[in-house]
């Protein structure tokens, strides 16, 4: 199988490619930005005007772990729009 992991860069995330990559099945992890070392990772800029239609092609499996969780800086998290990057990004790849 083909499995198409967002959020690969995260805690749960890179656990879980390290796992998965141990199996037979083809792993695709994706990254905010181009990992060089890390073999058929693809760097998306996950919003809710993404166009997944090339990216999803040939995948059996999307296992979906790309959020925004910690800003450490108070005035933008203040300022930060979590239902759009969060709630609304999901939804575009759903």
């Amino acid at each position: 199988m083909n499995i198409l992991v967002t959020g690969a860069g995260g805690f749960f995330g890179k656990h879980l490619v390290s796992y998965l990559n141990r199996t037979e099945h083809t792993v695709i992890p994706v990254y905010r930005s181009l990992v060089a070392d890390v073999k058929n990772s693809l760097a998306i800029d996950i919003n809710p005007n993404t166009d997944w239609t090339e990216y999803l092609k040939g995948i059996d499996i999307v296992i979906h772990l790309a959020a925004k969780a910690h800003i450490m800086n108070k005035k933008e998290r203040i300022n930060f729009d979590y239902e759009t990057i969060n709630h609304f990004s999901t939804a575009n790849l759903a």
